[in-house]
C-alpha cells in the first residue's frame, strides 16, 4: 500500500514476525525490507511488547496508524479500564489516594473515575469460581483483576 495508515495486520502475523525478529541477528534485520537501520537493534523489544499486549488483550488484529503521539493515541468510544495486577501471584496494586490515578489530558466529552472494587462483593459475585480446583491449578485465572483499583475512562 501507499501508506500504512489504517492497514490491518493479524495478531498471528505479528506473532510470527516477533518469532523471526527474536531468532534473527542485527545483520539479518538490517536486510529486512522496510526496517529503518536505526531501529534494527531495538525492534525486537518492541515486537515482544506488542505481541504480548495483543495476546493479553485477546486481540485478533491490529490497525496501524501513522499519527504521532501529539495527535493522540486512541479515538476513544465507550469505557476503557486501566488497572495494575499480576494474575500469576493474585496481587492487585492499589493506590493510596484516588488522585494518584489520573488521566491528565482527556478528549472533549470524556470523563475519568477511579473504581475501587469491594472485596466482599467481588468474592460473592465470583463464588462459583472459588472451588478447591481453582486453588490447585497453575493456570492464572485473573482473579486479582477483580480486586484491582482501576481508572475508567468513558467517552461518548
Amino acid at each position: 500500500p501507499e501508506t500504512l495508515h489504517h492497514v490491518t495486520v493479524s495478531a498471528a502475523s505479528i506473532h510470527a514476525t516477533r518469532k523471526w525478529l527474536v531468532a534473527s541477528d542485527v545483520r539479518e534485520r538490517l536486510r529486512a525490507r522496510g526496517l529503518d537501520e536505526k531501529r534494527a537493534d531495538i525492534v525486537v523489544a518492541g515486537a515482544v511488547v506488542l505481541d504480548t499486549i495483543l495476546q493479553q488483550a485477546g486481540a485478533r488484529e491490529l490497525t496501524l496508524c501513522t499519527w504521532a503521539l501529539r495527535e493522540g493515541l486512541l479515538p476513544l468510544r465507550g469505557t476503557v479500564s486501566f488497572g495494575i495486577y499480576d494474575p500469576t501471584f493474585y496481587t492487585a496494586i492499589d493506590f493510596v489516594e484516588d488522585t494518584d490515578m489520573k488521566a491528565p489530558v482527556l478528549p472533549a466529552g470524556c470523563a475519568a473515575k477511579v473504581v475501587r472494587p469491594d472485596p466482599e462483593e467481588a468474592m460473592a459475585q465470583n463464588q462459583k469460581n472459588l472451588t478447591d480446583a481453582f486453588f490447585q491449578t497453575t493456570d492464572p485465572a485473573n482473579m486479582s483483576q477483580l480486586f484491582a483499583t482501576r481508572l475508567e475512562v468513558t467517552c461518548p
